[in-house]
């Protein structure tokens, strides 16, 4: 059996624990490995929260480039107030910018709502306080 460097567990029990669509068949799996891991890199750990932190860096990144500081927005805050998803359990990105548009909640910094890489309660905050807020998006296909 052949283990991923970052979990503990063999690739199949990866496969059953992270795949988040029930009827999905996965024929190949290439896990690749790092010599070192990039200094700036958040690491979702044991928490499989990579469609929180895909969500995030999409929303950081159109932020920035609609010529607005780039900010450490909150993955935690996504991984515990997206309600329709499983938290560390795994996640749709489109869910999750779905409830993000819908709610017209504005996610608040990382400093604001450090992640803890578990699934825990939502902290909401006020209409008043800063934050990045989705007003629409589009998804492609590939």
């Amino acid at each position: 059996k052949k283990f991923h460097r970052l979990y503990e567990v063999d690739s199949e029990e990866l496969i059953r624990r992270r795949l988040y669509f029930q009827n999905a068949t996965l024929r190949h799996l290439y896990l690749n490995s790092f010599s070192t891991e990039p200094q700036s890199a958040r690491w979702n750990s044991a928490c499989g929260s990579c469609w929180a932190f895909s969500v995030v860096g999409a929303v950081q990144s159109v932020y920035a480039i609609g010529g607005s500081q780039l900010e450490q927005l909150s993955v935690q805050q996504v991984v515990d107030c997206s309600f329709k998803n499983k938290g560390c359990d795994g996640g749709s990105p489109s869910v999750a910018l779905t409830w993000l548009k819908q709610t017209k909640v504005k996610l608040v910094t990382q400093s604001d709502y450090p992640y803890k890489a578990k699934t825990g309660i939502c902290h909401f905050f006020s209409r008043s306080h800063g934050g990045v807020s989705v007003k629409d998006f589009s998804l492609q296909d590939f």
